[in-house]
């Protein structure tokens, strides 16, 4: 596939994954674990894609917008990585060091993008809703909205129609014990958006379940996707034990209340 196809054929698949964001699935259509995939099925390898996915959510789901904060641009960092690797040849570990890389950069572009086209509309808005015309308003939220990703579509062509074979020589160029270093990180950045994931949701109570896991995937050579089955039975046993307390609590206050209403009516 030539630099220009493999770059018009991503920044088609990155608009796309956009309007659907934009209009229907929120942010989770353009998770890694969901574009990466898909994205490497249309560009002829799926199975790049999809372990791309995998450890490129890992990476970045514990990475969220807190505050002022400028999280990584985890959609369109996942996006050029998941072409470039394919495209290239690119090297898998390599491929997520630099998708940390371009997602904290990427990251100030997409909210600089934001501010300065969406603010144009600011004004347009406010005049459409003093008027009280609500048809005209969202209309223009509609165009806002639609219009909105073709600056990161092109920049997403651009980054790999030019990048793909400046890419490549780089590559060619880098020391062998480099590329082995970013092996290495590649292998810990996984463990670390884990663990920023952990540190927010981390409680005594459900640690027993994490260290249920890596034992039985360590000692007892569990295959990963039996745990993941093992964890949703446990999840819909916990749901259904506490809907069942739930509905026994209930009962036992309504029955307490009939026995009041008895005795002092």
């Amino acid at each position: 596939m030539s630099a220009g196809t493999l770059a018009l054929t991503t920044a088609l698949v990155y608009l796309a994954f956009s309007e659907l964001g934009a209009f229907w699935a929120h942010n989770f259509a353009t998770r890694p674990i969901v574009v990466c995939p898909i994205l490497g099925l249309i560009l002829g390898d799926a199975a790049t894609g999809l372990a791309l996915g995998a450890s490129l959510e890992l990476l970045f789901m514990g990475i969220t917008n807190i505050g002022g904060s400028i999280p990584s641009d985890v959609f369109l960092a996942g996006t050029i990585v998941t072409a470039l690797c394919i495209g290239t040849n690119l090297d898998y570990e390599t491929a997520v060091v630099l998708a940390a890389a371009i997602g904290a950069v990427s990251a100030i572009w997409s909210l600089t993008v934001r501010i300065v086209y969406q603010g144009m509309f600011v004004t347009i808005f406010e005049r459409l809703a003093a008027k009280g015309d609500v048809k005209g308003y969202n209309r223009m939220a509609i165009l806002a909205n639609a219009t909105n990703p073709i600056f990161s579509t092109i920049l997403v062509y651009a980054a790999i129609g030019l990048g793909a074979d400046a890419l490549q020589g780089i590559l060619a160029s880098i020391p062998a014990f480099i590329l082995d270093g970013l092996s290495v990180a590649a292998g810990m950045m996984p463990a670390i958006g884990l663990g920023l994931l952990m540190n927010m949701l981390w409680s005594g109570k459900a640690s027993i379940y994490f260290f249920f896991g890596f034992a039985a995937t360590v000692y007892l050579n569990i295959n990963m996707t039996f745990m993941v089955v093992i964890a949703v039975f446990i999840t819909l046993m916990q749901v259904y034990n506490e809907l069942d307390l739930r509905d026994r609590l209930k009962a036992v206050s309504g029955s307490s209340s009939g026995e009041e209403d008895d005795l002092f009516g």
